[in-house]
Protein backbone atom coordinates (compact mmCIF):
# COMPACT_ATOMS: atom_id res chain seq x y z
CA UNK A 1 0.00 0.00 0.00
CA UNK A 2 1.34 3.43 -0.96
CA UNK A 3 0.40 6.54 1.02
CA UNK A 4 0.16 9.89 -0.69
CA UNK A 5 0.26 13.28 0.97
CA UNK A 6 -3.03 15.10 0.67
CA UNK A 7 -1.92 18.45 2.06
CA UNK A 8 1.18 20.41 2.93
CA UNK A 9 2.05 21.60 6.43
CA UNK A 10 4.46 24.50 6.69
CA UNK A 11 6.53 24.75 9.87
CA UNK A 12 7.92 28.12 10.92
CA UNK A 13 10.86 28.38 13.29
CA UNK A 14 10.17 31.40 15.58
CA UNK A 15 13.81 31.74 16.63
CA UNK A 16 15.52 34.63 14.91
CA UNK A 17 19.21 34.35 14.12
CA UNK A 18 21.54 36.54 16.14
CA UNK A 19 22.24 39.89 14.47
CA UNK A 20 25.58 39.98 12.71
CA UNK A 21 25.83 43.73 12.28
CA UNK A 22 26.56 46.61 14.65
CA UNK A 23 23.02 46.73 16.14
CA UNK A 24 24.18 44.66 19.08
CA UNK A 25 27.10 45.87 21.10
CA UNK A 26 28.34 44.31 24.29
CA UNK A 27 28.17 46.80 27.12
CA UNK A 28 29.33 46.50 30.72
CA UNK A 29 26.77 45.11 33.15
CA UNK A 30 24.63 47.70 34.92
CA UNK A 31 25.36 47.72 38.65
CA UNK A 32 23.09 50.62 39.66
CA UNK A 33 20.04 52.36 38.20
CA UNK A 34 20.26 55.70 40.01
CA UNK A 35 20.40 58.47 37.43
CA UNK A 36 20.23 56.19 34.40
CA UNK A 37 17.99 56.91 31.40
CA UNK A 38 15.24 54.33 30.90
CA UNK A 39 13.96 53.23 27.50
CA UNK A 40 10.69 51.35 27.11
CA UNK A 41 9.69 49.15 24.20
CA UNK A 42 6.11 47.90 24.14
CA UNK A 43 5.83 44.78 21.99
CA UNK A 44 2.32 45.68 20.83
CA UNK A 45 0.36 43.16 22.88
CA UNK A 46 -2.68 44.20 24.89
CA UNK A 47 -1.82 45.68 28.30
CA UNK A 48 1.93 45.82 27.69
CA UNK A 49 1.66 49.62 27.83
CA UNK A 50 0.05 49.43 31.29
CA UNK A 51 2.72 47.05 32.57
CA UNK A 52 5.50 49.33 31.29
CA UNK A 53 3.88 52.45 32.74
CA UNK A 54 3.68 50.87 36.19
CA UNK A 55 7.25 49.59 35.98
CA UNK A 56 8.51 52.96 34.76
CA UNK A 57 6.77 54.82 37.60
CA UNK A 58 8.28 52.43 40.17
CA UNK A 59 11.78 52.67 38.67
CA UNK A 60 11.64 56.47 38.62
CA UNK A 61 10.20 56.79 42.12
CA UNK A 62 12.21 54.09 43.89
CA UNK A 63 15.48 53.96 41.98
CA UNK A 64 15.90 57.43 40.51
CA UNK A 65 15.80 56.56 36.82
CA UNK A 66 14.58 58.99 34.18
CA UNK A 67 12.22 57.99 31.37
CA UNK A 68 14.16 58.98 28.26
CA UNK A 69 12.39 57.28 25.37
CA UNK A 70 9.49 54.95 24.79
CA UNK A 71 8.22 53.17 21.74
CA UNK A 72 5.69 50.62 20.60
CA UNK A 73 6.09 47.96 17.96
CA UNK A 74 3.29 47.96 15.38
CA UNK A 75 2.56 44.27 15.98
CA UNK A 76 3.94 41.61 18.36
CA UNK A 77 5.22 39.44 15.51
CA UNK A 78 7.04 42.27 13.70
CA UNK A 79 10.53 43.32 14.76
CA UNK A 80 11.08 46.87 15.92
CA UNK A 81 12.21 49.22 13.16
CA UNK A 82 15.92 49.97 12.91
CA UNK A 83 15.19 53.65 13.57
CA UNK A 84 13.31 52.75 16.74
CA UNK A 85 16.15 50.54 17.95
CA UNK A 86 18.68 53.25 17.11
CA UNK A 87 16.71 55.80 19.13
CA UNK A 88 16.58 53.46 22.12
CA UNK A 89 20.32 52.76 21.86
CA UNK A 90 21.14 56.45 21.53
CA UNK A 91 18.84 57.92 24.20
CA UNK A 92 18.60 55.21 26.89
CA UNK A 93 21.15 53.63 29.19
CA UNK A 94 18.98 50.53 29.56
CA UNK A 95 15.79 49.28 27.91
CA UNK A 96 12.88 47.25 29.23
CA UNK A 97 10.78 45.48 26.65
CA UNK A 98 7.48 44.03 27.82
CA UNK A 99 4.69 41.85 26.66
CA UNK A 100 1.35 41.23 28.31
CA UNK A 101 -2.16 40.06 27.62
Amino acid sequence: MTLQATRTITLVNPVAPAPTDDRVRQRPAITRLQGLRLGLLDNGKANADHLLQMLSADLQRDLGTTLAVQGRKPHPSIAAAREQLAELARDADFVVSAMAD
